[in-house]
């Protein structure tokens, strides 16, 4: 009998934990802005996009649409609010830090670095 109640406190322990919610869960919104690299600003309204993305499980998933451009992002948070990922497929990363976000990546094409920014919503 001693023994059911400690694997019956066990079990409800590890459920209870699975599905606290983390630190950041929940919708994020926000934009990311390249320098443009064309003579005269050339690419400067080409160069911001809009972000929406989901985090959950220490997981960010989403997508930025950049002029006529959509690609996925995503990615996994550290502990310390450390972001590692990808958009598309260009090395993503950041720091999540409350309810803000500031990250960066370099562009592929003539934006040079974009620097990202989200909220929390």
């Amino acid at each position: 009998m001693r023994f059911a109640i400690i694997v019956a406190f066990v079990t409800l322990g590890f459920a209870a934990s699975a599905g606290a919610a983390g630190p950041f869960d929940g919708n994020w919104t926000g934009s990311a802005a390249g320098t443009s690299q064309g003579a005269g600003g050339a690419y400067s309204g080409a160069c911001v996009g809009v972000i929406t993305a989901t985090v959950a499980d220490n997981r960010m998933r989403g997508k930025i649409e950049v002029g006529r451009i959509t690609a996925g992002l995503g990615g996994t948070i550290a502990p310390d609010g450390g972001f590692k990922g990808l958009v598309g497929s260009i090395p993503f990363t950041g720091k999540f830090a409350g309810s803000s976000f500031e990250g960066s990546y370099q562009s592929a094409g003539n934006c040079g670095t974009y620097r990202v920014t989200l909220k929390h919503s």
